[in-house]
């Protein structure tokens, strides 16, 4: 008996590997801190809770409409409409089980086998697999090294006829970068010429720093509100990340046929989940700005102190948005720490996790080899005992 071939070329998620190695060691009793999971460490909000809670009490645990509840669905189009500055109807909104389902049945739904989807690289790790799964095949596009910004020049050459669409992720997971309205007007114009669609995936969409501007490609006129399936959730700007709730923007032929699919694959959402999400639109922005000025402190004393145990051996990028710090440890591969020969990226991270009990997560993982992603989704005392322990094992590098 053999699984199917589709299943037998799927990669498991490394970043979820090494985050559960971590929590292993961690229940073990080891004094690890975790820099490798994309998970806020703030508690979802109480009145969220509360929404979920009472809604369960007031019997609200029944089947809802495949899409998600009309309240829900409204809301999202009215928030939306709002930030973004179009208008978007409930009809164009599908709610799925997190950002990543979203993200999945937009690609089945216009993915067709054989079909080419371009993705900037570095992109996050479940690009690959949900194209592969669509039928379809990844192509990686070139970023200007520093800036991670896309590379408009490499976008037009890797182009060809059978390129179907491409995926945008701004703010980026795992770079932190935030593409300026130039280059997204740019990415539209392109799509507009060459007929694709574009996926946007904007889950870290609310966290930017330091004035940067979240834009999205459904905000550059005509074209790029038709060409665009934007999916969002709640995950990390609400702090809701095991509650699994994320939704897709789409028109609305588009979100008619995901809506079927989803109804073959998982129906609706948890129903309390649905009525906390939409207590979660409620909230006052204080509530949640709170949470996203926290991160932008915990990113300058991240920035801050690995450049200060770097000391110009390797570049420190400053992100300006989401919570992530794409680190360049080139400079360090060929050493060894102790008898460990550190010949590319995860070994350097498995030996920084082994021995310094700092867990990372291999630029590999995402197309940057030569790196390591940490995030500051954790405390300032966890962030500032990491920088410790990682100047500690870098200077002990032969």
């Amino acid at each position: 008996m053999q699984l199917s071939q589709r299943i037998q070329q799927l990669t498991p998620s490394l970043t979820l590997a090494i985050d559960a190695k971590a929590k292993e060691l961690q229940r073990q009793g080891a004094d690890v801190v975790n820099l490798g999971a994309g998970e806020p460490d703030f508690d979802t909000p109480a009145p969220v809770v509360e929404a979920a809670h009472q809604a369960a009490l007031a019997g609200k645990t029944k089947y809802t409409p495949t899409a998600g509840i009309p309240e829900l669905r409204s809301a999202i189009a009215a928030r939306v409409s709002k930030t973004h500055g179009i208008a978007v109807d409930a009809a164009e909104i599908v709610v799925s089980n997190g950002a990543k389902q979203a993200l999945y049945n937009a690609l089945q739904a216009v993915v067709n086998p054989g079909d080419d989807v371009l993705v900037f690289a570095p992109y996050w790790v479940s690009y690959p697999d949900m194209i592969a799964l669509a039928g379809g095949r990844m192509v990686p596009v070139a970023v200007h090294e520093g800036s991670f910004e896309p590379n408009l020049a490499a976008l037009e050459e890797s182009c060809t006829a059978r390129t179907r669409g491409l995926i945008l992720n701004s703010p980026t997971n795992p770079t932190g970068a935030v593409y300026s309205r130039e280059t997204i007007e740019a990415i539209v114009d392109f799509a507009r010429r060459k007929d694709l669609w574009i996926l946007s995936d904007e889950m870290y969409e609310l966290l930017v720093y330091d004035g940067a501007k979240h834009v999205s490609p459904s905000q550059i006129g005509a074209e790029g509100r038709a060409r665009t399936l934007m999916a969002s959730g709640f995950s990390k700007s609400f702090a809701m990340t095991g509650w699994r709730c994320g939704y897709l923007v789409a028109p609305k032929q588009v979100a008619s046929a995901v809506a079927t699919l989803q109804g073959q694959m998982t129906t609706n959402v948890n129903t309390p989940t649905q009525w906390a999400a939409l207590a979660a639109l409620d909230l006052d922005d204080s509530v949640m700005g709170a949470m996203v000025k926290e991160f932008g402190e915990r990113r300058r004393l991240l920035v801050r102190g690995m450049s200060e145990i770097l000391r110009g051996r390797a570049p420190v990028h400053e992100p300006r948005g989401a919570f992530y710090l794409m680190q360049d440890v080139r400079p360090f591969l060929g050493k060894r720490f102790r008898d460990r020969p550190l010949r590319d990226d995860r070994e350097l991270g498995e030996a920084l996790l082994d021995s310094a009990l700092v867990a990372t997560v291999p630029g590999s993982a995402f197309a940057a080899p030569g790196f390591i992603r940490l995030s500051y989704a954790t405390s300032r005392e966890n962030l500032q005992k990491a920088v410790a322990r990682m100047g500690a094992f870098l200077n002990e590098l032969a």
